[in-house]
């Protein structure tokens, strides 16, 4: 699955730079999806990459969490955790820019879902290996997570939030 979600990724982008797609229709700001209600930009903008290095990363990132994440929680444990991350976190986000008086602001790219899929993967580690010892497992992962958080031009709260919604749902897994 985890392939397919990459495709459907490198497809859009394709679509966008090839002047097939606007990525101004896809993207998803606190004014598209709660003023005009465009409600499905909060799923579209998360396959919406406009730079090379912005989907290469994502891609890189997407096929190595994903695939442990797929492999620990199963097809559909993967997918409840990408797209539960993605459909919860990035409103809670939009919200957040809301609060800050930035509206109209565009955020687009699969790096909230993967963030999700980092806090599942957290959890799958911590399971299986304890606290000290997961935490150990993936401290170098969720650095890179907190500083690409930081960064200039990258939605961190998108970042944060989805990583907590998947942190959530792939606990909640683990006690089904």
């Amino acid at each position: 699955m985890v392939i397919l979600i990459i495709a459907a990724n490198l497809i859009v982008y394709f679509l966008i730079i090839y002047d097939k797609l606007d990525f101004k229709v896809l993207a998803q700001s606190y004014d598209t999806v709660y003023r005009k209600k465009q409600f499905y930009r909060i799923i579209t903008a998360a396959f919406t990459h406009l730079q090379p290095m912005h989907i290469l990363f994502n891609m890189f990132a997407l096929y190595n969490v994903g695939r442990f994440v797929e492999a620990y929680f199963g097809t559909g444990g993967f997918l409840l955790v990408l797209f539960g991350s993605i459909i919860l976190g990035h409103p809670l986000a939009l919200y957040i820019h809301h609060d800050n008086g930035q509206d109209s602001l565009y955020s687009v790219g699969a790096s909230g879902g993967i963030c999700g899929l980092i806090g599942a993967e957290l959890v799958a580690i911590v399971t299986v290996y304890g606290f000290r010892a997961g935490i150990m497992n993936i401290s170098m992962t969720l650095i890179y997570m907190v500083l690409l958080s930081i960064m200039p031009k990258v939605d961190g709260a998108a970042h944060i939030s989805c990583f907590a919604i998947g942190l959530a749902i792939a606990y909640i897994l683990t006690l089904l």
